[in-house]
């Protein structure tokens, strides 16, 4: 299991600039093929995970990794159409607020 702790500053930085995208984008890539792996986002909350989205990571809060490294779920088991509603609600492209959803 790996926890990488962040608040994905430095990362939005090399993601922005000219001469670290591409390495930073394909390092992202190849992250993503990691079965236990996860970031923690010390930063604003969702911005982290806004940014990450397109590379597939997980992403959780500090409050979850007690949690996910004990293998529990980071939040309340969703069931029947709500976790239908749930997981359409996050396939979208852009990120829902409550009132939204």
């Amino acid at each position: 299991m790996v926890a990488l702790l962040t608040d994905g500053a430095g990362l939005a930085r090399a993601l922005e600039a000219p001469l670290h995208s591409r390495r930073v984008t394909r390092l992202l890539r190849q992250l993503r093929l990691w079965p236990h792996l996860v970031l923690v986002d010390f930063g604003p909350p969702g911005r982290l995970a806004r940014r990450l989205r397109p590379f597939g990571l997980a992403v959780i809060p500090p409050q979850a990794l007690a949690g996910w490294l004990g293998g529990q779920a980071s939040g309340p088991a969703l069931q029947g159409d709500l976790r239908l509603w749930a997981a359409a609600c996050c396939l979208g492209a852009d990120p829902l607020d409550a009132a939204s959803a």
